[in-house]
């Protein structure tokens, strides 16, 4: 069974962590400046979230818990108000009690472990890689910067 929190259960449950996380506007903002400079002509702009570690604050797999709230609300902006085309990339196999977790929040996504038909048709093909223009994940490592 999985179970929807409060907002006021999320903050305090994290306050009892001691490291409430800050700085998604700063992140939003630069997710939108990556977004716009890498991408990818004809198509939307398109994110691949990683789910554990980054939707939710846990790598408790295979458990679906500690959804970070503020991570899923940045989501839904990004996809409403700036019509990103969000791709759920995960490794868990069984992805529907993922998906339903996130909808119990209000996050769709627009693909689950897979391309977007748009991206599909452009390249020709469904390329192994899930095509992104950005990869949010915590377990990612740019060597660049």
């Amino acid at each position: 069974m999985i179970e929807v929190i409060s907002r006021e259960e999320h903050r305090k449950m994290h306050a009892s962590f001691g490291h409430y996380r800050r700085g998604y506007t700063r992140l939003e903002q630069k997710l939108l400046v990556m977004l716009n400079n890498n991408r990818t002509p004809s198509l939307p702009m398109i994110l691949s979230v990683d789910f554990d570690g980054v939707i939710t604050h846990s790598d408790n797999f295979p458990a679906i818990e500690n959804p970070d709230l503020d991570m899923i609300d940045m989501l839904k902006r990004l996809k409403e108000q700036h019509h990103v085309a969000l791709i759920l990339n995960t490794c868990r196999i069984h992805t529907e009690p993922v998906v339903e977790f996130c909808r119990g929040y209000g996050l769709t996504f627009d693909a689950v472990n897979d391309n977007l038909p748009e991206a599909v048709e452009y390249f020709g093909n469904n390329t192994r890689k899930i095509h992104a223009d950005v990869y949010l994940d915590d377990k990612a490592l740019n060597p660049f910067n």
